[in-house]
């Protein structure tokens, strides 16, 4: 017999038993919930008498109005709980129930005549006395009538809760009775299928662990025609599955197209390909002999990375792919990204798939000069553009520094010298001096070429240099700049000449724009404000001439452009600047005449934002102004 014949057979013999003990308890509880009723019944006779009787004494004493309708209200409800009552409809709860409303009625005809008695008795005082004496006999009537009543409803009560203890005890002796038989049913028909089912899954459990240790050449024997003869047949067809499967892991694995390496769960080597091998340089003969350890190949910066990554592989079976760096057997490091999986065991593992990747940081480094040189070529081509705007910044000073300079020979000429003299001019000479060092320092940094210098940068203040090194180019365009730079700009990470070059990118963009501008201001205004996500916004709004909706997507790529003689690789480069600074730059047409070019850029960690706070000056708030007005 098969094993789902015998346990459908089990199953049936158990439904009919729930069966039948369902109907039992169904029996018994419609027993306890008539008795309930019956119980409860009875207490509503009692409370309900037990209030007439107070009421009667109560009447009896003050003989208000107010008692009087509680007294009848009280009554009526009583007079319809008395009503024959299906709970005590048989036998000497029946005869009490009757007894009941007979006497009520008789209460109720008594307490009629009290009444009466007592509107008399206001009405003729000649008879007072005989009326109080026939009140009190009255009263008394009443009274003893309501405790008869009380004693039988207390009888009732008493009989219904009996009945109810009763029900109880049949309810529990049945539950028991038939719990014991469930219980028997159940174990025998568990103990025979349990001798036909446990000695052939104890073997194929044994030859689940034979084939786990390895020995996937292992069969069950399929010769039963029950379900453990499937069981067997469906295990050795697993088992074929695995031995195919270790076969095409096996190709891949001594394929070599990408390095493998297999793990223990604390990242001991158990076993690698020869990829792998290849890559850290080691040999065969150094895996055997155990010298191709993890954390020897692995530079101490990326221990954590190796230690979450394990972590991830207990917690959830495989760990995402990240990069990191091994050493070689020659001691160079290699750059590569690693991603895996965990091995169920026994034992328990890992299985890693490295990839080489110094043709990438090749190929990185090598865009990343490229990018660095042609950045540096668009700053000496605005360097060029910027001469005589140089010149007039350098000249000024200088000019000054002349002028002081004669001032004070003729002072100190003069007879008697000038001394007070000679020495304010002196001072302003000194300051004329610093004036010119400045104007050369922000050059020299604005377009040396230099790497990539990351640290806290005020845009605040990179946008202040920015204009005072293009003031006198702008005031020559007659450029009105208005600045509208946020108070308690956050500092942003990343590299200061670098987003100078941006910003100076964008005002001689905005500037060009303009300068066949005549019917309107020329104004170009740049503002810095907190965006959401933590991030910092700067933006560059010009009156010019805009562009047109459909060049939008391809202002920023390389070498197209719509200024003549323009060389279209300033927009592309800042685009570049800013991405690689995490941020986003953007352009979009005015509402009115013009364009707005934007970039925002996350905002520098706590500690940056520490740093910089300490040293940085402080931004005007959004609502001052800097001007730089040329001739209208």
């Amino acid at each position: 017999m098969r094993l789902s014949t015998r346990l459908a057979l089990s199953g049936a013999v158990s439904v009919a038993v729930v069966a039948l003990i369902g109907a039992v308890l169904a029996s018994t509880t419609r027993t306890v919930r008539r008795e309930l009723a019956r119980n409860e019944a009875a207490g509503e006779m009692l409370s309900a008498v037990t209030n007439v009787r107070y009421l009667t004494l109560e009447y009896a004493l003050h003989h208000d109005e107010r008692t009087l309708v509680q007294w009848r209200l009280t009554h009526a409800s009583l007079s319809k709980q008395l009503v024959a009552r299906p709970e005590f409809a048989t036998g000497a709860e029946g005869e009490i129930l009757a007894r009941l409303r007979r006497t009520n009625a008789v209460v109720r005809s008594l307490f009629s005549q009290l009444v009466a008695n007592r509107q008399a008795r206001d009405t003729d005082g000649r008879r007072a006395a005989v009326r109080e004496e026939l009140e009190a006999r009255l009263t008394g009537q009443i009274v003893i009538r309501l405790e008869g009543i009380i004693a039988d409803a207390f009888t009732l009560s008493e009989r219904s809760r009996t009945g109810v203890l009763t029900a109880q005890r049949r309810q529990g002796v049945a539950v028991g009775a038939f719990g014991g038989f469930v219980l028997l049913v159940l174990a025998t028909t568990m103990i025979v299928a349990l001798k036909s089912v446990l000695r052939p899954l104890a073997r194929l459990r044994a030859g689940t662990a034979i084939v786990g240790a390895g020995d996937l050449d292992f069969r069950l024997d399929e010769a039963s025609g029950d379900e453990i003869g499937d069981l067997a047949h469906a295990f050795n067809e697993m088992t074929e599955k695995l031995r195919g499967r270790e076969a095409k892991i096996r190709r891949l694995v001594d394929s070599n197209i990408i390095g493998i390496v297999i793990t223990d769960l604390e990242g001991e080597v158990l076993e690698a390909n020869d990829a792998f091998l290849e890559l850290v340089g080691y040999s065969r003969l150094d895996l055997q002999s155990g010298r191709v350890d993890w954390k020897r190949i692995t530079p101490a910066e990326f221990e954590g990375a190796d230690v979450r990554a394990l972590q991830e592989l207990r917690e959830r079976g495989a760990y995402a792919p990240f990069e990191k760096e091994y050493f070689r057997k020659d001691g160079r490091r290699i750059p590569v990204m690693i991603g895996g999986a965990l091995l169920e065991g026994p034992p328990r593992g890992g299985v890693a798939f490295v990839l080489d990747l110094t043709e990438r940081r090749v190929a990185q480094e090598t865009l990343a000069r490229t990018q660095a040189d042609l950045a540096h070529v668009a700053r000496v081509t605005t360097l060029g553009a910027l001469t005589a705007s140089i010149a007039h910044e350098v000249n000024q000073p200088l000019s000054g520094i002349i002028t002081n300079a004669s001032t004070c020979l003729r002072m100190l000429a003069a007879d008697p010298p000038n001394v007070d003299g000679a020495r304010e001019t002196a001072r302003r000479t000194i300051r004329d001096g610093h004036r010119a060092s400045d104007v050369i320092t922000r050059l020299r940094g604005l377009f040396a070429r230099e790497g990539v210098a990351t640290e806290s940068v005020d845009l605040n203040e990179a946008a202040r240099e920015v204009i005072a090194l293009s003031a006198s180019e702008l005031r020559s365009s007659r450029v009105i700049v208005r600045a509208e730079l946020a108070d308690d700009l956050p500092p942003v990470r990343g590299d200061c000449v670098q987003l100078q070059q941006v910003i100076l990118n964008l005002f001689r963009n905005a500037s060009d724009a303009m300068s066949g501008v005549d019917d309107r201001p020329r104004q170009l205004v740049i503002s810095t404000a907190r965006e959401e996500g933590d991030r910092v916004r700067l933006t560059v709004q010009d009156a010019g001439v805009g562009f047109e909706p459909q060049s939008a997507d391809k202002l920023f790529d390389a070498f197209y452009t719509t200024k003549r003689g323009g060389m279209g690789i300033g927009l592309s480069v800042s685009r570049s600047i800013i991405e690689s600074h995490h941020g986003r730059l953007w352009a979009a047409r005015n509402d009115g005449p013009g364009a707005t070019f934007a970039f925002t850029l996350p905002r520098a960690g706590e500690r940056a934002a520490s740093a910089h706070g300490s040293s940085a000056v402080r931004a005007p708030a959004a609502a001052d102004v800097m001007h730089v007005v040329g001739s209208p």
